[in-house]
C-alpha cells in the first residue's frame, strides 16, 4: 500500500510509465505549471486521497533585470545542467515576454535557492510562486513540399538542412519524434507527429491531402516558439 513519486517525465516516458503499470495501480501526474509536457507522477492504491501538495513540485520565477539581457529556454535548462541538475528533477520551462518560470522538486529548489545567481551573464532571484501558471504555446506555421515522409527527407526540408546534415543528426541520436529518440533515417512521418532537433527546435507535421505538380506532398509544419 506504499506511495510512488517519479521524477519529471516527458510524454513518452509517461506513456511508457502508464503501459508498464496498467490499470493495477491509480496513476496522478502533475507538473507544476497548467498544460506542462513534463510531469510527475503518482502511483498508489485507490484508497489515498491525492492533493497537490503531494507531488511535492515548487513553481519557480526567475527575476532578472531584462533591459540589460534576455534570457531563453536554453539558457535556463545550460544553467541548470551547469549546476549538476538532472534534467528529470526539472519540469517545464516556460518565457513568455515579461516573466520566465520553472517548475522543479522541492529538494532542487532548495539546492538553487543558494547556486543559482547567474544565467547568462545576468544576476537572478528565483521567487516561487503560489497563483496558477498557464502554459500559453504559440505556433507559426510553414508549408512544405516533401518526396516522402521519410525523417530524413521531413527534416531536412524544415530545418532546411542538407539530407546529409539531417542523416548525420538523427543516426547520431539528435531527433527526437513525439519526445523519443529515432536513428532509423527512413522512419515513417505520421499526421501529428512533434518532431524536435537539438538546436533547432520543435515542429509539429501536420500532413495534407495535397499535393504539388511534381508528386510532392504538402505538409504544413507548426514551428513551436
Amino acid at each position: 500500500g506504499k506511495l510512488v513519486l517519479t521524477p519529471f517525465y516527458n510524454p513518452h516516458q509517461m506513456s511508457v510509465l502508464k503501459k508498464v503499470v496498467g490499470h493495477r495501480v491509480c496513476l496522478y501526474t502533475n507538473g507544476g505549471l497548467q498544460n506542462a509536457e513534463n510531469n510527475r507522477a503518482i502511483l498508489c492504491e485507490d484508497y489515498y486521497d491525492i492533493g497537490n501538495d503531494d507531488f511535492d513540485i515548487e513553481v519557480v520565477e526567475v527575476i532578472y533585470n531584462r533591459q540589460f539581457a534576455t534570457i531563453g529556454h536554453k539558457d535556463v535548462l545550460g544553467a541548470l545542467m551547469h549546476l549538476g541538475i538532472t534534467r528529470e528533477s526539472i519540469g517545464d520551462i516556460y518565457v513568455t515576454d515579461a516573466h520566465l518560470y520553472f517548475a522543479c522538486s522541492k529538494s532542487t529548489f532548495e539546492y538553487l535557492k543558494l547556486e543559482l545567481k547567474k544565467i547568462k551573464k545576468a544576476s537572478v532571484q528565483l521567487k516561487t510562486i503560489h497563483t496558477s501558471v498557464e502554459i500559453e504555446r504559440n505556433y507559426i506555421k510553414k508549408t512544405f513540399f516533401v518526396s516522402s515522409l521519410r525523417l530524413d527527407k521531413v527534416t531536412a526540408s524544415v530545418y532546411k538542412l542538407s539530407r546529409q546534415l539531417s542523416s548525420d543528426a538523427i543516426r547520431g541520436g539528435k531527433v527526437k519524434v513525439n519526445h523519443a529518440v529515432v536513428t532509423q533515417v527512413d522512419y515513417e512521418i505520421s499526421d501529428g507527429d512533434l518532431i524536435s532537433m537539438s538546436k533547432h527546435g520543435r515542429v509539429k507535421i501536420k500532413i495534407t491531402d495535397a499535393s504539388s505538380r511534381s508528386g510532392n506532398t504538402v505538409i504544413n509544419g507548426y514551428f513551436v516558439q
